[in-house]
């Protein structure tokens, strides 16, 4: 048995992704017309605004959901730059209706990480030639380190937060099970 929990905790480490990113499948025996039914009747029609205003919805979610398809996002009372944004296809299965889910963050939150962490990183190296060149430590690159792990701890923690949240929201409300996780 420790050997099974073992080889399974190895597997699940080597298979895990390095950007904020769930791509899974879900089963349920509900048919498909029931599945789209149960997603509108949670879902609120996304509205554009510069703004932020003030939502009293009694939806959980904001966004479309079509005949086969859907994309969604949690609505919040706050921002949250790291929130998923959940596109989903529905079909049909031999057991009732399976469901391609994924999430991701906007595409501005990777473009402003990917300059965050790219910008440390350079830091970081001139830091590194600095203590090679000088012989010498140098206490700065504790603050390197500090803000390379919390920028990327910050947006996988959030992420990974929000996205546990709307994964099991998805599998209560369509009463389904994860058949694949990629």
């Amino acid at each position: 048995m420790l050997l099974q929990t073992t080889s399974l905790l190895i597997n699940y480490n080597a298979t895990m992704k390095l950007l904020p990113y769930e791509n899974f499948y879900l089963t349920t025996n509900l048919p498909p017309n029931i599945v789209i039914e149960k997603l509108k009747e949670k879902t609120e029609l996304e509205s554009f605004s510069l703004f932020r205003k003030n939502k009293s919805s009694t939806k959980q979610y904001e966004g479309f959901v079509a005949s086969n398809n859907f994309q969604l996002k949690r609505i919040k009372q706050y921002r949250n730059s790291f929130l998923p944004i959940i596109t989903g296809e529905i079909k049909s299965n031999y057991i009732g209706t399976g469901i391609h889910v994924k999430m991701k963050m906007y595409p501005f939150v990777y473009i402003f990480m990917a300059f965050w962490l790219g910008f440390v990183t350079i830091a970081g190296i001139t830091v590194v030639t600095f203590m090679l060149r000088e012989q010498k430590f140098h206490p700065g690159i504790f603050g390197v380190l500090i803000m390379f792990v919390g920028g990327y701890g910050l947006t996988l923690g959030s992420f990974k937060y929000e996205s546990t949240k709307s994964k099991k929201f998805l599998i209560e409300l369509l009463q389904a099970t994860i058949t694949m996780n990629n």
